[in-house]
């Protein structure tokens, strides 16, 4: 087996900004011993890494109009030189496909299946449904491990919520998309009693969909929207969970959830809907941290919510310790040393 220092693994990306999950998927990788290395598409094409992990492969499917398919051209044409030289890339299958794919991107998620070496599942759901859409992937090395909680990067101390007495604070983050069905809830907590609120913060990605939030919140003393053009500070997401004393992610498609596994990690109950991956994690962290429901979100399924956290039981925080970053990077270990074995 090699030895691990020796080998260069190069993440795309490393790190970034508005998503703390890929710096933690780096560091879990490192602590196995590899040397982790941003990811360069001409440093890879030469050969200046033994393994390539791509997280979203955006440039590889397609994605941006003409340009996009230019990139792409030039993406595969690199690809195909660093495979030639014994460079494994590696897939993390967040989303089946790109979110809002059209009919090129779908062909392109088919070729790109049948470019690289290797498949990175967070769920047993993810490998099931990748399974599904694109057949060649059964033939593929994969590991199927986690999502790794948040506990060990917050800005701010996590105190578990306060016993719901009087209102009922619900709480949404994240980007502002229409998968995401954010108007939807809105719509819902517009009609219901002063005594339940619902705050939204988050980057406003799909304006249409801003646009529509604002009409709702103008006619509703009941919500409060916090929608910035760029991604909100760490310590800003950290403060908008915890004013929530439940977070509800309406989504109309979902995969793998971070938000969901985020609020977990800040000891927020979290009601979302019955598909992807979540009944995997509520297996794991207990129905009476994570409610799900069946369908497109509803008044009914706001409603009881609502009440549920009024009589729930207090609970310090959920056990997220199956969801430990060592566990994640022992299992990616795993999978790069089949490949480069």
């Amino acid at each position: 087996m090699p030895d691990r220092s020796e080998q260069i693994v190069a993440i795309k990306p490393v790190a970034d900004a508005s998503n703390t999950f890929v710096a933690l998927f780096a560091k879990a990788v490192a602590d196995q011993g590899y040397q982790v290395r941003d990811f360069d598409w001409r440093e890879v094409a030469e050969g200046k890494a033994d393994v390539a992990i791509l997280h979203w492969p955006y440039e590889l499917t397609g994605l941006g109009g003409i340009s996009g398919f230019r990139r792409c051209l030039s993406a595969y044409r690199m690809l195909g030189k660093a495979r030639k030289r014994r460079t494994r890339f590696i897939w993390v299958a967040h989303n089946a496909r790109p979110h809002d794919a059209g009919q090129l991107s779908r062909f392109l998620m088919r070729r790109f299946i049948d470019s690289i070496d290797g498949i990175i599942h967070l769920s047993a759901h993810s490998a099931e449904l990748v399974h599904k859409l694109y057949p060649g992937s059964l033939a593929l090395p994969e590991v199927r491990t986690v999502h790794g909680h948040y506990r060990d990067v917050f800005k701010t101390p996590v105190h578990p919520p306060a016993p719901c007495l009087n209102q009922i604070r619900l709480g949404y983050f994240g980007q502002i998309r229409a998968y995401k069905n954010v108007e939807k809830l809105a719509r819902i907590v517009a009609q219901m009693p002063g005594d339940v609120a619902l705050s939204i913060a988050g980057r406003g990605t799909h304006g249409h969909v801003v646009t529509t939030l604002q009409s709702i919140a103008a006619d509703a003393a009941n919500i409060v929207l916090d929608i910035r053009p760029d991604s909100l500070p760490d310590e800003d997401v950290e403060k908008a969970v915890d004013h929530a004393d439940g977070v509800v992610l309406p989504y109309r498609a979902i995969l793998n959830s971070g938000a969901a596994i985020f609020a977990l990690s800040r000891a927020r109950p979290v009601l979302a809907p019955n598909i992807g991956s979540l009944p995997e994690l509520q297996a794991i962290v207990g129905s009476d941290w994570l409610r799900l429901y069946d369908g497109e979100i509803s008044l009914d399924a706001v409603e009881n919510f609502v009440e549920w956290l009024r009589r729930k039981p207090h609970l310090e925080r959920p056990d997220l310790s199956r969801l430990s970053w060592e566990r994640v990077g022992r299992d990616i270990a795993g999978l790069i040393d089949r490949l480069t074995t």
